[in-house]
């Protein structure tokens, strides 16, 4: 919808939590390091471990950006691991994309990136619910350098949606992620995905980081 942004702290200058220090995930767990960016990893087979910090690396325009560096690979993503971050959008903020409706809007996500790899990524947009997702890839061209990505999302004419102040959709980004939570780019599904199957492991060694800002 143009001209209106959902996404609180886009620019990742609030960090109220840990200020500048680094939040670990690793295993079960989930974590908010930055404000409104919730951390996660599952331990359904997954090994790998990285850090979240709020650094003062970004493109022109902004400050800030998270930077996510893996201190513990996971070379070989069970089907039943992940590591990710997501963004929860409110529901009152999403009243306007009438999504589950016949009205539903295409949304646009866009946002910068910067990591020493290169190839396509991936993330997705969902529902709290957890049974409507769409997964996209985006691809890094030039490692070590800051680029802006621009992802174009259909309405969502079908599932639940919640528009009152609970969690009404989530952003993924995926940072490695296994087959139970991968599929078909490009489309709504009726589940939890959070990345298409083909996408860049970024937790497959410890040389490796990732950047964002802007969102």
């Amino acid at each position: 919808i143009a001209g209106r942004n959902m996404v609180t702290n886009g620019g990742m200058g609030i960090c109220q939590r840990d200020n500048s220090s680094a939040t670990s995930v690793s295993g079960v767990s989930s974590a908010y390091h930055l404000d409104m960016y919730r951390l996660r990893a599952s331990g359904s087979g997954g090994t790998g471990v990285y850090t979240a910090q709020q650094v003062e690396d970004a493109p022109a325009g902004f400050k800030h950006s998270m930077k996510l560096d893996v201190t513990t690979a996971d070379t070989s993503l069970s089907a039943g691991s992940y590591h990710t971050f997501y963004i929860p959008i409110e529901g009152k903020d999403i009243l306007r994309t009438s999504f589950g409706s016949s009205d539903a809007k295409a949304l646009t996500l866009s946002f910068w990136v910067k990591s020493n790899l290169t190839g396509a990524f991936g993330g997705s947009l969902g529902n709290s619910n957890n049974n409507r997702s769409y997964a996209f890839n985006y691809s890094i061209s030039s490692a070590d350098t800051w680029e802006k990505k621009s992802i174009t999302i259909p309405g969502d004419t079908t599932g639940s949606w919640f528009t009152d102040n609970r969690l009404g959709m989530k952003v993924t980004i995926s940072l490695g992620v296994g087959s139970d939570f991968t599929g078909t780019a490009n489309t709504w599904t009726a589940g939890e995905l959070m990345a298409p199957t083909s996408h860049v492991n970024v937790v497959n060694s410890t040389s490796n980081y990732i950047n964002f800002t802007g969102f």
